[in-house]
């Protein structure tokens, strides 16, 4: 997954979005307006996840546009699950790990999630958390990665096999491995595979 919220760090998202189409399954923004935008200009093949938590009146824009949200508790989740009337709503289960702003609390999610299940029309597609230091503070970072290995655990004990998804602003940083991460999201690191791709500033028409 490629973050590219804030206009693709100052980039230029629509730009980005091009030039990474086929290098990325899923793109990552910080809300539905964003996610329009990701659409408009990737077309209908890759997700779009938005990362944020949504308003309530923004909640049926994002499944009217397919978008995948972040749900960080029972009520957002049944939101969801009503708007579903009978097709399928792909959400991501975000755990809080330290974060502190959003996301499922830790030791409230096993039972949480079992809750969550019993909603119809939710398909659980991820399961993830954010690393907000993971560039910075190694220790930090790996107190992170133990608390969440332990969640996923949980949550994999009531019946949920979906990816696991550490969020990160330099995912190839992460100074340890995660257990069971299935892939993983950064932001400056789609700009690297941007680089690595010999895509510049200049490439965008930008100084």
């Amino acid at each position: 997954m490629a973050i590219v919220k804030a206009n693709a760090y100052g980039h230029g998202l629509a730009e980005v979005v091009h030039a990474l189409a086929g290098m990325v399954a899923m793109f990552g923004v910080a809300n539905v307006r964003e996610a329009e935008a990701v659409r408009a200009a990737a077309g209908t093949g890759p997700g779009i996840f938005i990362l944020g938590p949504a308003l309530p009146f923004e909640r049926s824009e994002i499944v009217a546009g397919g978008f995948v949200p972040a749900v960080s508790s029972l009520r957002e989740a049944a939101a969801y699950s009503a708007l579903g009337q009978g097709r399928r709503v792909p959400v991501h289960l975000a755990i809080d790990t330290g974060m502190g702003r959003m996301g499922i609390a830790e030791e409230e999610a096993g039972e949480m999630v079992r809750e969550i299940m019993r909603l119809p029309d939710l398909e659980i597609g991820g399961i993830a958390t954010h690393l907000p230091v993971a560039d910075e503070d190694e220790n930090y970072t790996r107190e992170q990665l133990g608390r969440f290995e332990a969640v996923v655990a949980a949550i994999r004990s009531v019946g949920v096999d979906a990816p696991v998804i550490p969020w990160a602003q330099q995912r190839r940083d992460l100074p340890v491995s995660t257990p069971g991460r299935d892939a993983g999201a950064g932001g400056i690191d789609a700009l690297r595979l941007l680089a690595a791709a010999g895509v510049t500033r200049r490439s965008f028409g930008r100084r």
